[in-house]
């Protein structure tokens, strides 16, 4: 995708979340792993979408009723958090902070 590898220069071994588990949400996830990113974590809130970002080779996937996505991505990376975050959600009201640097 132009968008990980022209302006957003993913670097393999990069760390990459996605927020949002839709189609292009799941391309995202597919493209980013073939890129070597690592680790590609998928965040949303249907079970059944972040289970096939799972087969599509996300490393983790985090439900974020369930889970602070924040807290996760950091222990994921060592306290870094993401390298690059994209929010592929067409939705505005969407209660993730996926932006607030983690």
């Amino acid at each position: 995708m132009y968008g990980l590898t022209e302006l957003g220069g993913l670097v393999a071994g990069e760390s990459v979340v996605v927020i949002g588990p839709g189609p292009i949400g799941l391309l995202a996830v597919a493209v980013a792993k073939a890129l070597g990113a690592s680790p590609v974590i998928l965040t949303g809130t249907r079970n059944k979408r972040l289970a096939i970002g799972k087969e599509l080779g996300a490393d983790r996937v985090i439900n974020v009723a369930e889970e602070n996505a924040v807290d996760v991505v950091r222990a994921l990376t060592g306290g870094i958090g993401r390298g690059l975050c994209g929010r592929v959600r067409g939705h505005g009201g969407y209660r993730q902070s996926g932006y607030s640097h983690g």
